[in-house]
């Protein structure tokens, strides 16, 4: 049975801690379905350190990333360590700095959403090439009109040697 062994009898858990964990929540349930995954805010931290140049075009990056790990152990300290319920686990710029990143997200404002616009209209849209078809020589649009003057001229040829010949022979 467990009792409680806080020496002051405060309630197991202090409001600030209930706030932070509830904040904690928020953002993972929405990280959760932005990637469509089952670690939501753990997803968000991977996808960030997958990406190698992010600091290059998010000011923010390196701190937002540092700062969501700081709170996601802070998380999972007070969910997995065994008394961490008697003394508040966090400040109220921890709980708030949670409410602003997740206002972030819903604003397109997140590293991850402003590297993707950084990244997207930085590249540069291809430049248009005249399409050049790689055909075989029986493939050649224009082989069956070839075909066709060819066959034409020898046709011509045949009738002009014809006439050329009966010319001949008459004299």
């Amino acid at each position: 049975m467990y009792r409680n062994k806080s020496p002051t009898k405060e309630p197991l858990m202090t409001r600030i801690n209930d706030e932070f964990m509830e904040a904690f929540k928020h953002l993972d349930i929405i990280c959760k379905d932005m990637f469509q995954a089952d670690k939501g805010v753990t997803t968000y931290i991977d996808t960030m350190e997958q990406i190698t140049n992010g600091a290059r075009y998010v000011p923010t990056w390196n701190t937002t990333l540092r700062r969501l790990k700081e709170l996601r152990h802070i998380r999972n300290n007070h969910s997995h360590e065994v008394g961490t319920s008697y003394t508040d686990i966090c400040t109220p710029a921890d709980i708030e700095w949670l409410n602003n990143f997740y206002a972030a997200i819903m604003n397109t404002t997140d590293p991850l959403a402003m590297y993707r616009k950084s990244t997207t209209s930085h590249q540069k849209a291809p430049t248009p090439r005249p399409v050049v078809p790689n055909y075989s020589h029986s493939d050649t649009p224009s082989s069956s009109s070839h075909t066709g003057l060819v066959t034409g001229l020898v046709i011509t040829f045949i009738i002009l040697v014809i006439i050329l010949v009966a010319a001949v022979l008459k004299l």
